[in-house]
């Protein structure tokens, strides 16, 4: 068994050291790091820790760059700890004062004891190490301790001897010399330009590129997609159940006026084209298209008025290569484990051319009226039952014969129905094995990626919606999620409401080839008692308990609509990206943290909830741990004050790059009231009288 003394490194000497054991930490300097080794036992109370950190941090903060490494005794989320605990916010807030990342990985236990484990082993470095070539491993070197050996490696750019030698040799040619120096001042300065242009973008579009590309770099990497041609196959035949052929024939009326396709509608329709979407077989960049199109509008015009007039789909265009994207982490191996994608070529989808809170609101809305009241017996208060209903494979199971009855029913015009006819005829799916490209027979369903496939999908659906239901249900759709909203007096009318209603949404569903995953339905009874009641309801062949929360369209909806899991949900999701994100944007200019859209999703829903001190006290610390990065200020610093000194550097920021004056800042009487015995907070901003 391989022991920690057997460990090999090659190291340089020591170029001096310090040692403040007495206050938990040791300092060497090694290559030009400043490398701390520090223990915090368990028994330190947390004022003692939040000293001891001051004093480590104060230390920090006059060397750079530094590698943080030790026994911190300190929970958090952000280290895959199963909850926050004082000690470890007052460890992120010091860290987050120096302008290091945290280099842990993964969520195995660096401690363990009998049947006790936790990660308190954290190494932290400086964001411009972390940048570079660096690692972090727990390995099962033996250590004869309850702690795991751990080894991680971070790179300075010293060159070996042979490697400098080498390169002195190829630096005397002058011109090599000259060229690379005209090199490197060009990357930097195009690097330099980049960068301020992502600024400038990230100021004027919050939630644009600069958000999306920082965002594609926290998703964990995905599982690769399966090549056995048998797994494969499987997984179609699943994901692509065959339906009954489509048999529509619509004769044309002599009559009918067909009108034309317009430049502006084909420029309208190509300016909705995403430039970095991925393309479909044809394998035509969105860029090299759109260029097409506003170079030669008229060429494209007549195929698409050929194809309006003739009411045909081109074949070409209804050849879909497919992608698996998967779930989670379910098993590789089956069936359930894959989400479909069909990509479609773009000049296809530019021929298909012609809100979530929304929902959420209206599920609240209903249930907070139903609670709303004085008195429960002879009063106005009522119970309210949300139950949501899941669908299997929703969108590649519909059946083309209805969607167009619906189109009918709906008296669309007979070319736009022959048109998505021949839009429903000989579609191929496309994929490729370890054995070679495969070709399937699409008879049902929906194309996820296409432009026509989600109005078709609802031209459908409404038809759920529009079900005859007793006065106290109502249905609320988006997309394939239903949610069934009930509200009476009594549970054993809820009870005979639902019975009612889900019978009726069931025969639907099945008159329209759809099918019901019973036992993935959810239910909340959401009440204003002071007792908690449940309720026990009969879906299909299954019965189910009502829960204390469930999740809806990405917001947690409870019993009492206190929204305290919601707020619980958004902080511990955006410790995560902050972490990471700390990992990928260095602390100068610009903002260190985008996680505004994770902590504020449907927070017009929910925002009553951060007026309890339970929810402000969850998610504040998240945003305060930015601001201390940004300001990089100590630890002790009232977040008032913090939060002022960002948002004024924020302003000279904006104002620097585009030469406009700095606004006149306004703190409410609230915030005032708030910071009256903090004095750095009156230095720091001019309150105007609100």
């Amino acid at each position: 068994m391989q022991t920690v003394r057997e460990l090999k490194s090659d190291l340089y000497p020591f170029q001096n050291a310090a040692n403040s054991a007495e206050i938990g930490f040791v300092r060497a300097k090694l290559d030009g790091i400043h490398l701390y080794s520090c223990y915090a036992p368990p028994s330190l109370s947390p004022d003692g820790f939040t000293d001891f950190l001051d004093k480590l941090t104060k230390d920090a903060k006059e060397h750079f760059p530094v590698a943080i490494a030790g026994d911190f005794n300190a929970w958090a989320v952000d280290w895959e700890s199963k909850e926050t605990n004082t000690k470890g916010q007052a460890l992120l807030e010091a860290m987050s004062s120096l302008d290091v990342v945290l280099l842990n990985s993964g969520d195995e236990p660096t401690f363990a004891k009998g049947k006790a484990s936790s990660i308190v082993d954290l190494t932290f470095v400086s964001s411009i190490l972390a940048k570079g070539n660096c690692s972090w491993e727990m390995t099962n070197v033996y250590t004869a301790s309850d702690h795991r050996a751990i080894v991680w490696d971070i790179t300075t750019g010293r060159e070996d001897e042979a490697g400098a030698q080498a390169q002195e040799e190829e630096d005397k040619l002058a011109w090599l010399e000259e060229a690379r120096r005209k090199l490197n001042k060009a990357i930097k300065s195009s690097k330099k330009q980049c960068w301020d242009e992502l600024l400038d973008e990230v100021e004027t579009d919050t939630w644009g590129r600069p958000y999306k590309v920082v965002m594609t770099r926290l998703k964990s990497q995905p599982m690769p997609s399966p090549t056995c041609p048998e797994l494969l196959k499987k997984i179609v035949t699943v994901l692509f159940p065959q339906k009954p052929e489509l048999n529509h024939f619509i004769e044309q009326d002599k009559a009918e006026t067909i009108p034309p396709v317009t430049e502006e509608q084909l420029l309208e329709a190509c300016g909705r084209v995403g430039n970095t979407k991925a393309p479909g077989l044809d394998g035509i960049p969105n860029v090299a298209l759109k260029a097409a199109i506003n170079a030669a509008p008229g060429l494209f015009m007549d195929v698409y008025n050929t194809c309006l007039q003739e009411g045909t789909f081109p074949a070409k265009w209804k050849q879909q290569r497919l992608v698996l994207l998967p779930k989670g982490k379910k098993p590789p191996d089956e069936l359930s484990s894959y989400r479909p994608l069909c990509m479609l070529d773009t000049a296809g989808k530019i021929l298909e051319h012609r809100s979530t809170l929304d929902a959420i609101d209206l599920v609240v809305n209903t249930a907070r009226k139903a609670i709303s009241g004085t008195r429960w017996r002879r009063g106005t208060k009522k119970y309210c039952l949300v139950a949501i209903l899941d669908i299997k494979n929703a969108f590649n199971s519909a059946k083309w014969d209805c969607i167009m009855k619906a189109l009918t029913g709906r008296s669309v015009p007979g070319y736009l129905r022959r048109m998505i006819a021949s839009y429903f005829t000989d579609r191929a799916l496309k994929y490729d094995t370890e054995s070679g490209p495969k070709e399937y027979r699409v008879t049902g369903g929906v194309p996820q990626s296409s432009v026509l496939g989600p109005l078709l999908w609802n031209i459908m659906y409404d038809g759920l919606l529009k079900l005859v239901l007793p006065s106290e249900a109502r249905l609320v759709a988006f997309a394939d999620d239903v949610a069934v909203v009930i509200v009476a007096k009594h549970l054993e009318d809820i009870n005979f409401v639902f019975d009612e209603t889900f019978a009726k949404i069931r025969r639907w569903m099945e008159s329209v080839g759809l099918k019901l995953a019973e036992h993935k339905t959810e239910a909340v009874l959401i009440i204003s008692k002071k007792q908690v009641e449940t309720i026990t309801l009969r879906v299909g062949d299954y019965e189910l308990t009502s829960q204390s929360f469930i999740r809806y369209l990405g917001v947690m909806i409870d019993t009492r609509l206190s929204f305290k899991q919601q707020a619980e949900h958004v902080s511990t999701k955006a410790s995560a990206v902050r972490t990471v994100l700390s990992r990928l944007m260095p602390n100068v200019e610009g903002p260190k943290q985008r996680k505004a859209s994770v902590l504020t999703y449907g927070i017009a829903i929910w925002a009553d909830a951060l007026q309890t001190q339970e929810s402000r006290r969850k998610v504040a610390p998240v945003y305060r741990l930015s601001d201390l990065r940004v300001t990089s200020a100590y630890r002790t610093m009232s977040e008032d004050a913090d939060v002022c000194h960002r948002r004024d550097a924020a302003y000279r920021s904006t104002s620097r790059r585009t030469k406009i004056p700095l606004p006149a800042k306004r703190v409410n009487h609230t915030e005032r009231s708030r910071a009256e015995n903090r004095g750095e907070t009156e230095q720091l901003t001019p309150m105007a009288a609100a």
